[in-house]
């Protein structure tokens, strides 16, 4: 899993990279950022909407397939 600081970080950087070449020729503006943010925003809350109720449902998971704890057994040794 990524680090938190990661994931900030790599969004600004597409943003900021993904003016093309061609702006600075003054071919105008590209409509390529503004749909990059749009869509990376609507990832982003759809990825806050779905990381509760899948994070529960991972746990849920997790605790079907693991075996049920048991207590260890402790013995007396007998033979000192």
């Amino acid at each position: 899993m990524l680090p938190r600081s990661v994931i900030p970080a790599t969004a600004v950087a597409v943003l900021v990279l993904s003016s093309p070449a061609s702006a600075a020729g003054g071919a105008g503006p590209s409509p390529t950022p503004l749909i990059l943010e749009v869509a990376l925003a609507v990832a982003v809350g759809i990825g806050l909407l779905l990381r509760q109720p899948a994070s529960r449902a991972y746990a849920s998971v997790r605790r079907r397939l693991s075996p049920a704890r048991r207590t260890p057994v402790v013995t007396r040794a007998t033979d000192a």
